[in-house]
């Protein structure tokens, strides 16, 4: 029975580094540093980036009738911060084993969000809220695997 036990993790061992990747890849929530001065492209938040596009929005009535009503709104004094929330934000880990077995145990924890910081209806800041994701992995070929 030992050496049939053997047997077997030998043979799946070396099957699944012959010539395959085996990695993880963690996701966790992570809030970006905010954006003085930012330059906010008319696209949708989701896709919003701080790409070089022709429309520029560069105060808040412009922000809201561009992106819409925003999620959430903030009065702090004389600032307000706009919320616009789209997607997930992910948490978890997903363990690759060969190229094509992906075991994921990632979860939804939230969405992701801009917030845009207004004062004086100009945009003073953004801060991003996203899924910040990290690869670990290794590669191994083994030319001539024997178990004994």
């Amino acid at each position: 029975m030992q050496s049939l036990s053997k047997i077997i993790f030998c043979t799946l061992f070396v099957s699944l580094l012959q010539g395959c990747a085996v990695g993880l890849l963690t996701a966790h929530p992570q809030m970006l540093p905010p954006v003085s001065n930012p330059t906010i492209s008319s696209k949708e938040p989701e896709n919003h980036g701080y790409t070089m596009d022709e429309a520029k929005i560069s105060s808040c009535s412009q922000l809201e009738s561009t992106w819409g009503k925003p999620d959430e709104t903030e009065a702090n004094g004389s600032y307000s911060i706009l919320k616009y929330k789209y997607g997930f934000v992910w948490t978890g880990v997903n363990l690759f084993i060969g190229p094509i077995i992906p075991i994921p145990l990632i979860i939804p924890v939230g969405r992701k969000s801009v917030d845009v910081t207004c004062k004086d209806n100009k945009i003073i800041s953004t801060t991003d809220r996203d899924t910040h994701v990290t690869l670990y992995g290794c590669y191994y070929v083994l030319l001539d695997a024997r178990c004994r």
